[in-house]
């Protein structure tokens, strides 16, 4: 019996076994065609100098060189024929190297003119996209065998080189103004059904006045000193979109475990601290079995925790696109960006590592149109200053931030300072500033909230979301008015005590 079973697992290798002597994937007719069509037609060159990004569309080395040819004699305003191509390579010295002239004239004559350029030019391109997914096979094949990297680093490589494979056949043509006018109007249209709330809420009303939401394609960086609560509000974040709005998401934390975070969430979610319930000190004669039922909708989110030491960008994005594909992610929060891992195996500094970390992050929220919210650190320079509020060039190893974020989110407690009075004279006890100081779809502004530094939450005095359509709804029959405790209970706003500077400071936020 055994041996029927391994002769039958044979018969099933045998068929995906590949060819022993199987050339890559190429066309040389087709590149003759084209090189035909280009020496002959302006037009024909610029067809092909639209959809190809690379010489290395063409697989033989001569019709590589020819094309390298025709693209800088166009680049320097020349004519493009047989004659002046010949004499370009010639020039560059890949003469000799490709059979010389007579080879160059047989090959842009080897066959007429093409009916349709873009048609041979895009097959082309498939030819090269195969040859390419056939490198990064073998590659893999390569890396297994090696048996140095991790299966997870594995899987995260094959699927960021594969991506740039698909990106390679993918060619975008530019679209007119006529194309574009009526997706504009249905995309307003739908703006002003959902009366301006476009994105994943944040569940901070007058946040989501001013963004309309967390919107699919951004990324979004919550940037602050050490104090200011910047994990706590991302876990608000996160909390209220998963639990409050049914918006599934991850959090990837690379700074504190999973277990941590899920013990912060319950104490905000019940009003204790996270020392009180990490040391197993219940408050105010509470039970197990209290804190449990008062934080019973932690259960049931839609919110996942990653804690993946040393994560890097690839392995995110692999991670994301699994979720994004099982309908289980439409955020993503990842805290914080300085602690992820840069491209291995590349040099450069860390101003470099961190712009290639932004970078990435942007395009994993572009490639699965999902916003992403990143945490990051700011400079010190922020203490050396009278007025202690973050400004954009504070962001700390990299300008790239900046550059690639659409949103620039700073949270600010003067509190924390020791000062004890805003501008207009109003308190600064329990009150937390949200700076949004880029928004590249909208106003900057400031916005000030209430904030329980103690348990870790942040929430307006009394958010009223019958201005949203579809979610005034929804949060007067499912969701109590404070967006945490159960109805009926009073409104966490005007529950809490009010706390001293002392006690505010006591337990400091991540």
């Amino acid at each position: 019996m055994f041996d029927q079973d391994l002769a039958a697992l044979d018969a099933v290798l045998g068929d995906i076994k590949p060819a022993k002597s199987s050339a890559p994937p190429n066309a040389p007719k087709v590149e003759q065609a084209v090189l035909t069509a280009l020496c002959e037609s302006p037009d024909a060159l610029r067809t092909a100098l639209s959809i190809f990004r690379t010489s290395a569309v063409f697989y033989q080395p001569l019709h590589m060189a020819m094309f390298e040819a025709a693209f800088e004699l166009n680049r320097t305003g020349q004519a493009v024929d047989v004659v002046s191509i010949t004499e370009q390579m010639r020039s560059a010295g890949s003469l000799s190297l490709v059979g010389g002239e007579e080879a160059v004239v047989k090959s842009a004559t080897a066959t007429g003119k093409p009916a349709s350029i873009e048609t041979h030019c895009r097959k082309l391109l498939e030819y090269y996209t195969l040859r390419q997914v056939q490198a990064v096979a073998q590659q893999i094949i390569r890396d297994v065998m090696d048996r140095t990297q991790s299966p997870l680093e594995l899987l995260a490589k094959a699927q960021t080189t594969l991506g740039a494979c698909t990106d390679t056949l993918t060619t975008k043509d530019a679209k007119g103004a006529d194309e574009l006018f009526d997706p504009a109007f249905e995309r307003i249209k739908l703006a002003m059904e959902a009366k301006g709330l476009v994105g994943v809420p944040s569940g901070i009303l007058s946040l989501d006045r001013l963004t309309g939401g967390w919107r699919g394609g951004n990324l979004i960086i919550i940037a602050a000193r050490p104090g200011m609560g910047k994990t706590s509000l991302a876990l608000n974040f996160a909390r209220n979109a998963a639990v409050d709005f049914d918006e599934p998401g991850i959090f990837f934390t690379l700074e504190m475990s999973d277990e941590e975070l899920e013990i912060k969430m319950i104490a905000t979610e019940t009003g204790c601290t996270s020392s009180q319930l990490g040391k197993g000190h219940l408050p105010d004669g509470r039970t197990l079995d209290q804190l449990r039922t008062d934080s019973r909708k932690l259960r049931t989110s839609k919110l996942l925790f990653d804690d993946t030491a040393s994560l890097t960008v690839a392995q995110l994005r692999a991670k994301v696109a699994r979720r994004v594909a099982e309908g289980r992610c439409k955020w993503v929060i990842v805290d914080y960006l300085q602690l992820m891992t840069g491209t291995s195996g590349k040099g450069g500094n860390r101003e470099q590592e961190i712009s290639a970390i932004s970078r990435g992050l942007k395009l994993c929220a572009k490639e699965n149109n999902i916003p992403v919210i990143a945490l990051s650190q700011l400079s010190r320079a922020v203490e050396a200053r009278a007025d202690k509020r973050p400004q954009l060039s504070d962001l700390r190893e990299s300008g790239a931030i900046e550059q690639d974020a659409d949103v620039v989110l700073f949270p600010f407690r003067a509190e924390y300072y020791g000062i004890t009075e805003d501008d207009m004279g109003n308190p600064t006890a329990g009150r937390a500033e949200l700076i949004v100081a880029k928004h590249r779809n909208g106003p900057v502004d400031t916005v000030t909230v209430n904030c329980d530094i103690a348990t870790g939450k942040f929430f307006d005095d009394q958010p009223d979301w019958s201005q949203f359509a579809d979610v005034s709804e929804k949060k007067a029959t499912d969701l109590p008015p404070s967006t945490f405790e159960d109805s009926p209970a009073p409104p966490a706003p005007q529950s809490f005590r009010q706390l001293s500077l002392d006690e505010a400071n006591s337990e400091p936020p991540f």
